[in-house]
């Protein structure tokens, strides 16, 4: 840590891990790109009733507004078959729950805590979508029993991993569960508290989703334009056969099947500022990290539980992550000194050699030893281009001997 962030911020405990590193400064990114603006525009259309809302460049809605006309074109139609959604890993769960719950990531670790040490779902810290024969038989139980034998189907959604995915092991939903807890017919490990309930009902609906019947819809697809600006929509305009959507509702938008090509008035106009690039929700970043390939499931919410402790990042508004002075400050630090060390590719290709040794691929020993020259002789680069901090002394006289 070099002496001036060190005087500037007088805390000794301050610090940023290989994977809390990059994630902090995809936030650091994030939140400068923030401050960029763009327009969201709402236009009605005249002679049908259909609103469409599409993110714009600056200045578009007032050219729109003079004109008062769009063009829609390239108007086709099509049968699609949806599958359902795998049942939930951790990352899934957490991005999820943040979305539909409006919870920070811990609070989701946390709920998903209790419910799986009251017996009521699986593991809950796992990377593998895999169902067990016992979940396809809870599945069964209960799609048979409340929507009846043509809902379901059977999905095995098989992912290497140490557990299976995170579902509920008992064919009760959470207004069972209430009910049954009433009557003292069901006794708990642990009390639930309100958000517990709500997290187990999230996990519960993805869980029984997965395993029933593929929907089939018709969908219609067109573009809307002006001059050279383009976008492109597509909406559900007929359930041809129901599947899993009878749990998972989508939005049949009728008045989508009137449309013609052609030129429209618009009937009304509505456009207000955004940010060109939005702020990181909480399951936004954990996403990143489950498909950058850094961090894992069992440190998700502890890596964004850190950097809000350290006073890296705050969260505003719902559950949109900002990054602070000081955040920015050690990101940037540690990036001019230690880009090397803390990078996401060599976090990401860190990560890969602990799963190789993990399976017996690769030596351990080889592996740290690798890890500590490397680190020595960035340390030592460091100091020779005259970065210091408070364990300089200790890492160099007892470490690195041969590296300085």
């Amino acid at each position: 840590m070099s002496p001036i962030l060190w005087k500037r911020f007088g805390m000794h405990w301050l610090s940023a891990g290989r994977v809390q590193t990059p994630v902090l400064g995809w936030i650091v990114e994030r939140t400068m790109k923030n401050k960029r603006k763009a327009e969201l525009i709402t236009i009605k259309l005249k002679g049908i009733n259909l609103s469409l809302t599409f993110k714009a460049p600056k200045g578009l809605a007032e050219k729109i507004s003079k004109q008062g006309k769009i063009i829609i074109e390239n108007i086709r139609d099509e049968i699609v078959e949806l599958n359902p959604p795998p049942p939930f890993t951790t990352d899934a769960m957490l991005a999820e729950g943040s979305r539909i719950l409006g919870l920070p990531a811990p609070k989701i670790m946390d709920s998903a805590q209790r419910l799986f040490e009251a017996g009521l779902i699986t593991y809950h810290r796992t990377d593998s979508t895999t169902v067990s024969n016992v979940g396809i038989g809870i599945a069964k139980d209960y799609i048979t029993r409340v929507y009846g034998v043509e809902y379901f189907k059977a999905r095995k959604w098989e992912k290497p991993g140490a557990h299976e995915c995170i579902r509920p092991t008992k064919p009760l939903d959470s207004r069972q569960i209430r009910s049954l807890r009433a009557a003292g017919v069901l006794r708990l490990a642990v009390p639930l508290r309100p958000e517990d309930y709500r997290l187990y009902d999230v996990i519960f609906r993805r869980f029984i989703i997965s395993q029933m019947a593929p929907a089939k819809v018709m969908k219609r697809t067109f573009t809307i334009r002006f001059e050279d600006f383009t976008k492109e929509f597509t909406f559900t305009t007929k359930i041809i056969k129901e599947g899993f959507l009878r749990l998972s509702k989508t939005f049949v938008h009728e008045e989508v099947s009137k449309l013609t090509s052609g030129e429209y008035e618009i009937e009304e106009l509505q456009v207000r500022m955004i940010p060109e690039y939005p702020l990181y929700s909480y399951g936004e970043v954990v996403e990143e990290m489950k498909t950058r390939g850094i961090g894992r499931p069992s440190t998700y919410a502890k890596i964004l539980s850190i950097l809000r402790r350290r006073g890296y990042i705050l969260e505003v508004g719902k559950g949109k992550l900002v990054a602070t002075n000081r955040g920015k400050q050690i990101f940037e630090y540690l990036i001019k000194n230690f880009e090397e060390l803390i990078s996401e590719e060599r976090t990401r290709k860190l990560q890969e050699v602990i799963d190789m040794v993990e399976l017996g691929k690769e030596d351990i020993t080889k592996v740290l030893n690798e890890f500590y020259r490397e680190t020595c002789n960035i340390i030592v680069k460091a100091k020779k281009e005259g970065v210091t901090y408070p364990t300089e002394s200790f890492i160099l006289k007892n470490l690195c001997l041969e590296y300085s």
